[in-house]
């Protein structure tokens, strides 16, 4: 997955290192949210990677980029949301 700045998509590492950036209290809401989109971010990044490597056979080239599209504009959003929580 490539790596972009502010409501940029992040790494798998970046990703790792926020959660163990994590200032006390961890079980403050907002600390409960980072996790929560953190995860989901990282998710997204395994299952783009899951994608592009399985093979599509009778689906069309259109439809398998759809899916990729979706899947960056999701991660996009998620970065959008964790911005504004820090």
């Amino acid at each position: 997955m490539k790596k972009m700045k502010n409501n940029k998509i992040e790494t798998k590492e970046e990703l790792t290192e926020r959660l163990v950036k994590l200032e006390a209290p961890v079980n403050s809401l907002q600390n409960q949210a980072i996790n929560f989109i953190t995860s989901n971010q990282f998710k997204l990044i395994l299952d783009l990677e899951n994608w592009e490597q399985s093979p599509h056979q009778g689906i069309e080239p259109e439809q398998i980029e759809s899916v990729k599209k979706g899947m960056e504009k999701r991660q996009k959003l998620l970065q959008f949301i964790y911005n504004k929580l820090k």
